[in-house]
């Protein structure tokens, strides 16, 4: 059984993490996470929803090529030639504002697209935000507790 209670904040799940010895910390930004470790999966979850925030920003802002350009700025700098070409691939695939905007569905009773543009605009922007501000919080605790990875894979 898990000690739920123990675990019930980032930095205490983290700190039972380092009380065992499992991660290799020497110093800031030079460790290397078990993996697979609680430590790790977070990483690379704050690191994609790092990306995705990101790319809500400027896909909303009219950036062309939002995705890729959100991409190099968040999760290409922990990749690798390979998987950063690959992502650079996949990249093509995300929507613009206008293919998203096209999409009836996320306000079915809209049918002005301005006002569904608009309307999609603010609230993505208002959740980039929010997820924004919440994720530089949680990368903040895990960098200050030197169990942030810095080498590409």
């Amino acid at each position: 059984n898990e000690d739920v209670v123990g675990r019930a904040t980032l930095r205490s799940s983290l700190q039972i993490e380092i009380d065992a010895g499992i991660h290799q910390q020497r110093r800031q930004h030079d460790c290397r996470l078990k993996d697979p470790s609680f430590a790790c999966q977070m990483q690379w979850l704050l690191r994609g929803l790092w990306f995705s925030f990101a790319y809500f920003f400027k896909v909303t802002s009219g950036e062309e090529n939002a995705a890729k350009s959100a991409y190099s700025e968040t999760l290409g700098q922990y990749h690798n030639k390979l998987t950063a070409v690959v992502a650079s691939a996949a990249s093509r695939t995300f929507p613009s504002m206008a293919e998203i905007s096209a999409t009836q569905g996320l306000f079915p009773g809209e049918t002005d697209p301005e006002k569904l543009a608009q309307a999609l605009r603010r609230d993505m922007n208002s959740y980039a935000s929010a997820g924004q501000q919440l994720v530089t919080s949680m990368i903040s605790i895990v960098r200050e507790m030197d169990l942030w990875e810095s080498r590409k894979v």
